[in-house]
C-alpha cells in the first residue's frame, strides 16, 4: 500500500465520483490487478448440458474468481488538502464482458461513499454508502460492463480509518445477457406497458443474483395478511444457490423506454436476504429481504391465491437469460398436471412471447392478477410449443401460511397492495404498532409487529365522539373526509386495545 503525496480541494460529495471532481485524473495513477483468464468454451459447454436439465435451476453467466483486496493490501490511497481521503484499485479479467464484486467484509462510516466503475466511465454505480451496511458485512453489486473495474473509497477525515473493505470474489461475465432485442426471446409486450394490473405486478418482479454475482434467476415480491411491509419474495427452492447475504436483488430492470440512466441503476438494487421457509415437495422457497424497498421506488407488493382453483388464462413476468422484464402471455387456462409428484399448472404454448434460462421462480399470474405459483421447469423456445411447468402456491401453503398468514386468519387469497414506507422508526412502535405520518392529510399507515392481529380500528375526536369505525383488512386508514384538528385512533386486537393520537391537518 502506498500513500500518495498530492493534495486536491476540498469536494463535496455528490451522484458522481469524487475523483471526478478534482482537477488531475486520480483514475491515471489506478493500478490494476489481474485475476487472469479463464476457459469460456469449456464453460458455455457445460451450460449448454445444464440447459438441457429444463431450466429447473438458475442461469450461469459468470465465473468467481476467490481474491483478498483489502484497504491495506491493495490499492493506493490519495490524501486530500482537507484531510478527506480517496482510495482507488483497479482489477481486471482478461475477455470479461462485465465484472462484478462481492465483498467479504463490508462496513462504510456516515459520510463515506463508494463508487464502482469503468475506465471509459460509461458505467458507472454508486454512491454506495453507510445505508448498505449489513450486520453480517458482505454485499454483492450488479455487474459493470467490461474488463476492467474501479473501486473508489471516499473517506472523510472525521471518520478516517474506520471503513472496512474486503472483495472475496470477483465474478467474470462470459455470457451476454444485455441484449435488447425482444425478437431474442420472441417478447411481444414489454413489462413496463400495458394493462394497469399486470404492468404493477411487473414492478414486484425481481431479477435475483445468486452464487456471489454469477446466476441469474426471478422471484416475485409478495403482500402477507398482515400488510406490514415484510419483503418476502417467492421463488424456485431450486435455484438458491450460494450465501443468502450475498445475493442480490434487481428492481425495476426494464425494457429500454423504462430504464434508467446507468448511474441511477444502484438506487434500485438492494444486496442480502435470509432463507424464511422451504417446501421441498413444491420445490418452492420465500426469502426474505435484508432491506424493504423505498417506496419511492414504486414496487408492488403481489397479491396471491393459494386455492387450487385454475385460472382461465395466464401471464408471467419475467427475466429471461437475466435481462429485462418481459411478459409470457397464454389465452388458455393452464393444465393442471403433476410434476415431481405435486400439483403443477402446464402451458402447452404461449399465446405471446417464450420464456429463457433465468426466467426459472417467475410467478404464474391469474386472470385475477394474483399469484398462482412458480416457474419450475421450461422447455418452451422461440418457434416452439414447448411446456413450462408452475408449480402451485397451494401445495406449499401447509409451510408459507405462517408467513403469508401470520394470524392464522384461514386466508388463502390476498390482494396485492403499494407499501409508502421501508423502514419505521423504532419511537414509533409503542405497543409493536405504529401510526403514520403524524400530522397526517389523507391517510394513516398502520404497522404491525406484535403477535396478534388488528381487527378493527375506530377513531374518536377529543371529545370521546366515534367519528370513524371499520374493520381492519390491512388497508391504509382514509382520514380525508375529517375536519383538520386532533383524534384519537383506536386499534382493537384480539386482546388489547391500542390508542394512538393524531393530527389531521391541510398543508
Amino acid at each position: 500500500m502506498a500513500v500518495a503525496e498530492q493534495m486536491y480541494a476540498q469536494v463535496t460529495l455528490g451522484s458522481l465520483p469524487v475523483s471526478w471532481t478534482v482537477d488531475d485524473d486520480l483514475s491515471e495513477d489506478v493500478n490494476f490487478l489481474s485475476i487472469g483468464s479463464i476457459d469460456v468454451q469449456s464453460l458455455l459447454d457445460e451450460d449448454e448440458e445444464t440447459e438441457l436439465n429444463a431450466r429447473s435451476g438458475p442461469m450461469r453467466f459468470a465465473m468467481r474468481k476467490a481474491v483478498d483486496y483489502t484497504l491495506d493490501n491493495s490499492g493506493r490511497w490519495t490524501t486530500l488538502s482537507n484531510g478527506d481521503r480517496i482510495w482507488m484499485l483497479g482489477i481486471e479479467s482478461d475477455g470479461a464482458l462485465a465484472i462484478g464484486l462481492t465483498f467479504g467484509k463490508f462496513h462504510l462510516p456516515r459520510g463515506a461513499a463508494l463508487y464502482l466503475y469503468n475506465p471509459d466511465r460509461t458505467d458507472v454505480i454508486g454512491a454506495l454508502t453507510s445505508s448498505s451496511n449489513h450486520a453480517n458485512k458482505v454485499l454483492t453489486t450488479e455487474s459493470i460492463s467490461g474488463d476492467r473495474i474501479i473501486i473508489e473509497y471516499y473517506e472523510p477525515y472525521a471518520v478516517r480509518h474506520q471503513g472496512q473493505l474486503r472483495v472475496r470474489t470477483v465474478a467474470h461475465t462470459y455470457r451476454n445477457v444485455n441484449y435488447t432485442s425482444i425478437e431474442e426471446t420472441c417478447s411481444v409486450q414489454p413489462a413496463c406497458i400495458g394493462e394497469k394490473r399486470l404492468m404493477d405486478l411487473g414492478t414486484s418482479v425481481v431479477r435475483m443474483t445468486v452464487d456471489d454475482g454469477t446466476r441469474h434467476c426471478t422471484a416475485t415480491l409478495v403482500n402477507n395478511a398482515n400488510f406490514d411491509g415484510k419483503p418476502y419474495l417467492i421463488t424456485n427452492a431450486s435455484a438458491l444457490i450460494g450465501d443468502p447475504n450475498a445475493w442480490h436483488f434487481t428492481f425495476r430492470k426494464a425494457n429500454a423506454s423504462c430504464q434508467t440512466s446507468p448511474v441511477e441503476r444502484a438506487t434500485y438494487s438492494l444486496s442480502g436476504a435470509s432463507l424464511r421457509a422451504t417446501d421441498q415437495a413444491s420445490g418452492l422457497a420465500i426469502i426474505e429481504l435484508h432491506s424493504r424497498p423505498l417506496p419511492e421506488w414504486g414496487v408492488y407488493y403481489a397479491g396471491w391465491d393459494a386455492t387450487e382453483t385454475t385460472p382461465q388464462g395466464v401471464y408471467t413476468v419475467h427475466h429471461p437469460f437475466g435481462n429485462v422484464k418481459e411478459i409470457a402471455i397464454s389465452n388458455q387456462s393452464p393444465v393442471p398436471t403433476e410434476y415431481n409428484t405435486v400439483l403443477s399448472y402446464r402451458i402447452d404454448g404461449w399465446s405471446e412471447g417464450r420464456t429463457a434460462e433465468a426466467s426459472t421462480g417467475a410467478p404464474l399470474i391469474s386472470n385475477q392478477f394474483l399469484v398462482k405459483g412458480a416457474m419450475v421447469a421450461g422447455f418452451s423456445t422461440c418457434g416452439t410449443d414447448a411446456p413450462d411447468y408452475f408449480s402451485a402456491l397451494s401445495n406449499a401453503w401447509p409451510v408459507f401460511s405462517a408467513l403469508l398468514d401470520p394470524f392464522d386468519e384461514s386466508k388463502t387469497m390476498l390482494s396485492g397492495t403499494y407499501l409508502n414506507f421501508s423502514t419505521v422508526d423504532q419511537r414509533l412502535l409503542d405497543d409493536n404498532i405504529a401510526v403514520f405520518p403524524v400530522p397526517a392529510t389523507t391517510q394513516l399507515t398502520l404497522v404491525n409487529e406484535g403477535d396478534t392481529a388488528i381487527d378493527e380500528v375506530a377513531i374518536y375526536d377529543l371529545s370521546g365522539r366515534e367519528v370513524y369505525r371499520s374493520a381492519y383488512f390491512g388497508n391504509q386508514v382514509a382520514i380525508d373526509n375529517l375536519p383538520v384538528g386532533h383524534f384519537i385512533l383506536a386499534i382493537f386486537t384480539e386482546n388489547d386495545i391500542v390508542r394512538k393520537p393524531f393530527v389531521k391537518w391541510i398543508p
